[in-house]
């Protein structure tokens, strides 16, 4: 297969190795990796995108489950906005490509898209839980493209799964054979 003919996959960042975390680390993901075999991989993470640094004050999921923000863990500042901006010009580029999957990074307040992340108040008490910011806009902007977590890559049975629907998606789309 030439790269034309290969499928698009976004990929949360710090799966692919590289160190964008809040603490400078990466979660390299051996199994999303792998992917790149099948794949053309395209490199994501809204929270260095949207100019914060490495490394940055941990952060979760605050306001409410239908209205959540991203908020500082010490200082509860709130980044909402500013993140929410990059996250919506990512979301018009991606429009705009015949993206097929979406790998995200679990647990994540800007990722978690598999298993939902929990929503603090400003006291810390749990508020419900939600999808990280960036995965909930994905997920209501291209509900028909599969998303799936390294939790989901790490079995087998989950990365195939997850290969054959982005191999699907392509085809929709007017990709490969």
């Amino acid at each position: 297969m030439n790269d034309a003919s290969l499928p698009l996959v976004g990929v949360s960042r710090c799966l692919l190795g590289q160190r964008v975390r809040y603490d400078g680390r990466d979660k390299f993901s051996p199994r999303v990796a792998a992917l790149a075999a099948h794949c053309l991989l395209v490199p994501f993470c809204p929270e260095v995108e949207a100019g914060m640094p490495v490394p940055r004050e941990p952060a979760h999921v605050g306001g409410s489950p239908l209205e959540p923000r991203f908020v500082g863990n010490r200082s509860l500042e709130d980044h909402t906005f500013r993140l929410m901006g990059r996250i919506v010009a990512r979301l018009d580029e991606l429009a705009r490509t015949p993206l097929a999957g979406y790998v995200f990074k679990s647990g994540s307040p800007s990722c978690a898209a598999v298993t939902m992340v929990p929503v603090f108040d400003d006291l810390g008490r749990t508020r419900g839980r939600s999808l990280g910011l960036f995965a909930r806009a994905f997920r209501e902007r291209f509900p028909w493209t599969p998303v799936a977590d390294e939790r989901v890559l790490a079995d087998h049975s989950g990365w195939a799964a997850f290969l054959a629907d982005v191999r699907r998606c392509h085809r929709r789309r007017g990709g490969g054979a």
